[in-house]
């Protein structure tokens, strides 16, 4: 008899625990954060020339600040590094954003932000890399989209922070062959931004389809997300029309 009470009560103590305990296979990720200068790079695909960071900085990359509400862009009175961090979410510096607008997840959009203006030798500016973030699995991913300043293709997107399951999500970082998917997308269909990553797999040649990430539904979505909304209007959409008026 006391064998089966005690049985009872231990079986009853591990129930306890069990239901208090947290679930850990539930538990986020913890966070992955990279350096932002060379995300910026690559994302600018100014890596390959194989300098010091501060060197393809100052020679390559011009910062200027983008009017999110009406398009318009001046030299910034910030340098790269200043930029990075020096446009804070804030109730003078955002717009709140209903549910139908907020595809992105990201509930407030700042005023103002950097665009970083990529320029040859010349000076001639012939890309344009934007920061960009949007509701992953876990919480925000961040990252830098870089277009080809002659047709908004896409030529770069990387990212440098987010909380993604590793093996899954986080194949957004840890995998660099990832990222090649995207190059030389197109963004703008019927001037609309139709970037759509696909779970099903497949050889198809659509300039708008990207293959997602296996088993990441939410990150692969939240990836499309955030290219759609900020080359979008409530993102660096008036931006870009306006940059394309000024240089055709």
């Amino acid at each position: 008899m006391r064998f089966v009470t005690t049985l009872v009560i231990t079986a009853s103590a591990t129930l306890l625990v069990a239901c208090t305990e947290p679930d850990r296979k539930k538990q986020p990720p913890k966070p992955t954060e990279l350096d932002q200068r060379l995300t910026l790079l690559e994302s600018a695909g100014l890596m390959q020339k194989r300098l010091p960071v501060s060197t393809l900085i100052d020679k390559y990359v011009d910062v200027k600040t983008v009017d999110l509400n009406s398009g318009e862009f001046r030299p910034s009175k910030f340098d790269v590094d200043e930029s990075l961090t020096h446009y804070p979410l804030s109730a003078t510096n955002a717009t709140s954003l209903s549910a139908k607008d907020d595809i992105a997840g990201i509930k407030m959009r700042e005023n103002a932000l950097p665009v970083y203006f990529i320029h040859d030798e010349n000076g001639v500016t012939y890309r344009l890399v934007m920061p960009i973030r949007a509701q992953g699995k876990f919480g925000l991913i961040y990252g830098y989209l870089g277009l080809n300043s002659r047709d908004f293709s896409i030529a770069g997107l990387k990212f440098y922070k987010h909380q993604e399951s590793k093996g899954l999500g986080a194949e957004i970082t840890d995998n660099p062959d990832w990222s090649t998917r995207f190059a030389n997308k197109l963004i703008f269909k019927d001037n609309k931004p139709s970037i759509t990553l696909s779970q099903k797999h497949s050889l198809s040649q659509d300039p708008y389809r990207v293959d997602g990430i296996s088993g990441a539904t939410y990150t692969s979505k939240g990836v499309e997300h955030a290219i759609n909304f900020w080359t979008g209007d409530l993102g660096f959409g008036k931006f870009l029309r306006k940059f394309r008026a000024q240089t055709q």
